[in-house]
This record gives structure tokens, C-alpha cells and sequence, in this order.
């Protein structure tokens, strides 16, 4: 049996499996908030209490960069080792890689039910694929064809500067130079970043704040009822580290480079003037999958649970 964890820093995914049932099919899992353990040992050994599976080796991925079996999660106080994992919890084999790596890996055996395409277009055979996963921070990694085969590789690329492109995003920019000595791109397009940039609009440029709103985040619940809005409205920065990675202008299994995928991914985080401004009408997104040119070349995207490929 192998034990499958996806550690974030805003919850931990478990999963028991087994040869027999393939990768598809677990055994049994489980999702819990990160922040209610005092470690991952913890939180394993809980699991495997309930689960009442035996369970000799393990496999995670961790929020950060693992370097010789061992890692600091991001935006969690937990270091984790290989070794102390395997001791603590009496397994045979414990493995510690980077999530997006993790992500990337499973890319090419993903199933047609696995995705949803979000603009139709023709992938280019044998080109590079970008994954991109905004959540409590600003995962990514890519994978590139060695000639047989799909190899993935991680990144660190969401701590890559923030690159503001119009006068409201170097008006953020200063804003948050203030509060940090390094804005990287994942301090604005991550959930860590809504906060800045809802303090910006209300501070800054003076958009009433609605008192519900206010209270919301008082009380830590967070924007949960936001809407996106549409990218024309000015906020519509564009991550990008992809391009700092000094990958090719065509760096993506796709006909047309990074930009409309990334405004995409991006809208999801400049909604907060929705919220402030309710006079800003919403797109239609209403059926899904769209299609879209870009300087006359179509692109394909497609969504795998909080991973854009």
C-alpha cells in the first residue's frame, strides 16, 4: 500500500492506494485543514488511525523546494525530512518532492474526465507544457519532451518579481513596497494577495468599502462571494514569471504564447473591486469553454482541479 499526501498551506489531501485499483482509484482519503496539526506526523498518524490500512511507504508533495530530502513548507511553520517521517511513522520508504512537480508528473496520464477546457484550440505535438496553480501561494512548473517522454520540473517561479503594467498596478506595487522588502508576483496573483490589493482599492483609490464585506474579513472568512469581472477594467495584470523563467516565445503545448492563459488565471484575483464597485458588469462564462484567438493563432488551456495547464 502507498500513502499519497498533497501538503499545501491551506490543506493537506491523504490517499491510501494500491496496485490493484491503479492511481484512479484510492482506497480510502481525506482532507483536512494544514493549520489544525502541529506537524505532518500528526496529521499522518490520525489518518491512518481511521483508515485502519496498513501502510509501509509514502509519497508527498510539499509547498516548497525540497532539497536533499528535506523541506520548510511555505506559509505553514512545519520542516519536514524524509527521514524523521519514516522513523515517526514506522514506514519502509518516505519520498519529499516540490507540489508542482507533483502536478506536472501526473499531466500526461490525465483522463479526458480529469480536465475542462477552458478555450478550445490545437495543442502543438511534443511541446512544452506550463503548469500554473494559483492558490494559497503561487505554484508552477513545466514539462518538456526528452524525446520519449514527457520530464517534469519544478519551479519557484511565483516568487519571481511582480511586474506591474499599467499606472493602477505600479500604484499597488508602491503600496506593498511599503509592507515588504520583495513583492514578488505571488504576493498579488495568490490568495495571500487579495488582502493587499482590497486594502489598496479602499485605501488608496478610496472605493467604498460594503459593510458586509468589512465584516467578512474582520472575521477572517475571507472573500468568498466574489465575482470576476472583466479584464478590461484595468486590473488585469498579467503574471510574469514564466517569462523571467527565459523559456521561448512559444514556451507552452500550444499554437500561441503565455499571455491569454495567464490573463485568464489572473482574473480570478482582481475581483475585489467587484466587491467594492457593484457597478461593474460581469462576463458570461456561463457555458464553460470558450475559444479564443490571439494575434491571429488559437490556444488551448485546459483546468485540472486548481492547476492550469
Amino acid at each position: 500500500m502507498l500513502l499519497a499526501g498533497d501538503i499545501g498551506g491551506t490543506k493537506t489531501d491523504l490517499a491510501i492506494f494500491s496496485v490493484e485499483r491503479g492511481p484512479h482509484s484510492p482506497i480510502t482519503q481525506t482532507q483536512v485543514h494544514s493549520a489544525d496539526y502541529p506537524s505532518l506526523q500528526v496529521l499522518v498518524k490520525e489518518f491512518l488511525e481511521k483508515a485502519k490500512t496498513p501502510v509501509e511507504r509514502a509519497c508527498f508533495d510539499v509547498a516548497g523546494p525540497v532539497i536533499d530530502g528535506r523541506v520548510k513548507i511555505t506559509n505553514l511553520p512545519w520542516v519536514i525530512d524524509e527521514a524523521s517521517l519514516a522513523k515517526d511513522l514506522n514506514f519502509k520508504f518516505v519520498h519529499l518532492m516540490n507540489d508542482l512537480e507533483a502536478v506536472a508528473r501526473a499531466v500526461p496520464i490525465l483522463r479526458a474526465s480529469d480536465v475542462i477546457t477552458l478555450n478550445v484550440g490545437q495543442a502543438v505535438p511534443k511541446g512544452a507544457i506550463a503548469v500554473v496553480a494559483p492558490g494559497t501561494g503561487l505554484g508552477e512548473s513545466f514539462l518538456t519532451w526528452d524525446g520519449s517522454k514527457y520530464v517534469s520540473h519544478s519551479s519557484e517561479g511565483g516568487h519571481a518579481d511582480f511586474a506591474p503594467t499599467n499606472e493602477r498596478q505600479i500604484g499597488l506595487l508602491k503600496y506593498m513596497l511599503k509592507r515588504f522588502d520583495h513583492v514578488s508576483v505571488e504576493r498579488v496573483c495568490s490568495g495571500i494577495g487579495i488582502p493587499s490589493i482590497y486594502e489598496y482599492l479602499r485605501d488608496v483609490e478610496r472605493i467604498p468599502e460594503r459593510p458586509e464585506i468589512a465584516q467578512a474579513i474582520a472575521s477572517a472568512l475571507g472573500l468568498k462571494i466574489l465575482r470576476v469581472r472583466s479584464a478590461e477594467a484595468g486590473f488585469a495584470q498579467i503574471p510574469r514569471p514564466m517569462m523571467q523563467m527565459a523559456l521561448s516565445k512559444r514556451p507552452f503545448n500550444s499554437e500561441q504564447g503565455y499571455a491569454p492563459l495567464l490573463i485568464r488565471l489572473s482574473m480570478m484575483f482582481f475581483v475585489v473591486r467587484q466587491q467594492l464597485d457593484e457597478s461593474v458588469d460581469q462576463p458570461d462564462n456561463s457555458s464553460g469553454t470558450q475559444s479564443e484567438t490571439q494575434n491571429g493563432e488559437r490556444y488551448t488551456a485546459h483546468k485540472c482541479r486548481y492547476c492550469f495547464i
